[in-house]
């Protein structure tokens, strides 16, 4: 569960029509129960052209803090990575301070030697994603300038001495009130496959469900800049699957190479068969208040390894260190496994970035969660078909206008 409260900027009571335009703002505190897994949060999704623009709201407010989990307390108990404290430091504006962002931790991938490090940076999951575990650094052999090497056990004909563990992920933990947080503009992209036919002959091919949330102006066009990648057929696996870790590395440096997303305070990766409202994606940005500069991705859903890869979001920052390290990320034993998301998340992992949780932001049939009634989660996956996409995306805006409507008779002017 998201707790607590926070600031939220609104020009007057909502109203369920998505023309209202803001002008003046006000932060309010929302009630505890703002945001609650499948409680729509009280505002209405605007047009691109009238939305407010967050990085001038007001500061958040974030008193009770933050969990982020559809489990509630179950996901306090599950979480074993390493809190990170944010210590305020350099005067920016009056009244807020810079925070300082601790550097990267750096660890050994399994092709490099981790005498130094005394970490390693890769981590591995059993097919079912239910058992995870990261790498152990062992001594080859005890001569001076020998190896030593991460493996997920030590080889038979190691001296095996173990030198140090897996990278611990650290959480960040929102920005104190006086400090500056990470803005909310949002560079948010998708691949399309223009000319690749649907896998199932029920379903619209990629070309027709991306030109129909573009020619209406929706998903990423509501981001304050985005861009369409032609994707190209992905190479077919050993066993027949389709391996897509490398051609979606390629996609990634596409972005790298565009260079728009450096203008922007967050990277966003949509899929084509997602329903997705970046103002409420916004909404969460504000809540979880991410220190400015620091290098985060969020966890999006508590299903399996709890980062699908329908939305991806990680700040440019995060992305920097990404772009930095990629070819570190794609080599050695372990470091190529997976989907796409899985090879991300833990690539994001292995080099050091931080991470925050707010799993109300993706609602996903992976995890078993149909339906398009919440106000609140930024993303609707998987959609396959047309009708089915414009449906989802309507009941999310009504379902989003009935609280809106609760909220405003609860608080009349």
């Amino acid at each position: 569960v998201l707790g607590g409260a926070f600031a939220f900027a609104r020009s007057m009571r909502v109203q369920p029509q998505s023309s209202v335009k803001v002008e003046a703002r006000q932060a309010y505190s929302f009630p505890s129960w703002v945001p609650l897994v499948g409680s729509p949060a009280p505002a209405t999704e605007y047009p691109s052209t009238e939305y407010p623009v967050e990085d001038n709201w007001p500061a958040p407010s974030l008193e009770q803090g933050i969990v982020g989990s559809s489990a509630g307390s179950e996901y306090a108990e599950r979480v074993t990575e390493v809190s990170m404290q944010i210590v305020p430091a350099t005067t920016s504006t009056p009244g807020l301070k810079m925070p300082v962002i601790p550097p990267p931790p750096r660890c050994s991938w399994a092709n490099e030697d981790c005498h130094e490090t005394r970490c390693c940076a890769n981590y591995n999951c059993d097919n079912l994603f239910e058992k995870c575990g990261g790498f152990t650094c062992y001594k080859q052999d005890n001569c001076d300038g020998g190896f030593a090497g991460c493996k997920q056990g030590p080889p038979g004909d190691w001296v095996g001495t173990v030198l140090g563990g897996p990278i611990q992920p650290r959480e960040i933990p929102p920005a104190p009130a006086d400090t500056v947080a990470q803005g909310t503009s949002l560079f948010c992209f998708s691949v399309v496959m223009w000319n690749m036919a649907p896998s199932q002959g029920w379903q619209n091919s990629e070309a027709e469900l991306a030109r129909n949330w573009q020619s209406k102006g929706l998903g990423i066009f509501h981001c304050d800049e985005h861009m369409i990648v032609d994707g190209m057929p992905p190479p077919r696996s050993g066993w027949g699957s389709t391996a897509n870790i490398d051609v979606f590395i390629q996609y990634w440096n596409k972005v790298r190479d565009d260079g728009r997303y450096k203008q922007h305070d967050w990277v966003v990766k949509v899929d084509t068969d997602a329903v997705f409202f970046p103002n409420r994606l916004k909404m969460h940005l504000q809540s979880l208040r991410p220190p400015k500069g620091s290098r985060v991705f969020l966890k999006n859903n508590a299903y399996k390894f709890q980062f699908l890869g329908a939305l991806e979001i990680l700040t440019k920052e995060a992305a920097d260190l990404y772009f930095e390290n990629v070819d570190r990320c794609s080599s050695g034993e372990g470091g190529h496994t997976g989907g796409e998301d899985w090879y991300m998340k833990a690539c994001l992992m292995g080099i050091g970035v931080d991470f925050q949780t707010d799993f109300t932001l993706l609602r996903d049939k992976y995890a078993a969660q149909n339906g398009c009634g919440d106000g609140w989660a930024a993303a609707f996956h998987f959609f396959k078909k047309v009708d089915s996409w414009n449906y989802c995306h309507q009941e999310a805006l009504n379902a989003q206008a009935a609280h809106d409507q609760q909220w405003n008779n609860a608080h009349p002017q």
